[in-house]
């Protein structure tokens, strides 16, 4: 089983310098809400990059470094997988 501990992004899509770090493992389950524009189609999006190295909407590459800053992305998850952590 895949346990989604943490993940991790900064420069990434709108997404600024300040890196951003969401706990995903508090609780047992975990529920993403907010408003329009507050970055959970973001969240996601980072989270399929990571994994699969490609967002979950219809972004070219290029796109998904935060222009203004041009550069320094980065997008790390961590989760565990059985008893190994990664």
């Amino acid at each position: 089983m895949i346990i989604f501990k943490k993940i991790r992004y900064k420069n990434f899509l709108s997404t600024g310098n300040q890196p951003i770090e969401i706990e995903l493992d508090k609780s047992a389950t975990t529920l993403v809400v907010g408003s329009n524009g507050s970055g959970k189609s973001t969240l996601l999006d980072a989270l399929c990059f990571v994994l699969f190295n490609k967002p979950f909407r219809i972004i070219k590459k290029e796109q998904m470094v935060n222009t203004i800053n041009n550069g320094e992305t980065l997008v790390e998850v961590e989760f565990t997988v059985g008893t190994k952590t990664i």
